[in-house]
């Protein structure tokens, strides 16, 4: 079916913004390591269950669980996106990455106990001014981790 080119342009800029903008560099990066290995592997006209599967494999050896996902799932978006192929459908794929997730455990992150805050907000000396404030802005301002970032490179210059 022949479409007006400016339907097709439409529909080229709609789908180059189903990528976060922040992180395209890495989506790009991750469909650029997929296809230079399954060049390497198996030839780039080859894409299927079987070449996703190894791929993954091969991550699998290298990435705890949830970097493997991570990793998936940019790989998954990039593929709909530049070429059009859904990975999401092959189940051998989402059957071992489940697989995978059996024995892992997280890591846990050191949280400060409410307690633990009080104390560095009332008896820490003024050499932690900046810390305070920060500390203070994410707790009540609920600030998002860049702009944290933000102000203590605000407060720094």
């Amino acid at each position: 079916m022949d479409l007006p080119d400016e339907i097709i342009q439409e529909a080229e800029e709609a789908s180059g913004k189903l990528m976060p903008e922040k992180s395209r560099n890495r989506y790009e990066k991750e469909l650029t390591a997929f296809n230079e290995w399954r060049a390497k592997r198996v030839g780039e006209m080859v894409l299927n269950e079987t070449v996703v599967l190894a791929y993954v494999s091969g991550l699998s050896k290298v990435f705890n669980a949830s970097s493997l996902w991570t990793k998936f799932s940019m790989l998954k978006k990039a593929l709909i996106v530049n070429g059009n192929v859904d990975i999401s459908r092959f189940g051998k794929v989402i059957a071992f990455m489940k697989a995978q997730n059996v024995n892992y455990v997280p890591k846990k992150s050191k949280i400060l106990s409410v307690e633990d805050t009080r104390k560095f907000i009332l008896e820490a000396s003024d050499d932690f001014l900046l810390c305070k404030v920060v500390l203070i802005f994410g707790l009540y301002g609920a600030c998002r981790r860049d702009e944290l970032l933000k102000l203590i490179k605000i407060s720094t210059r």
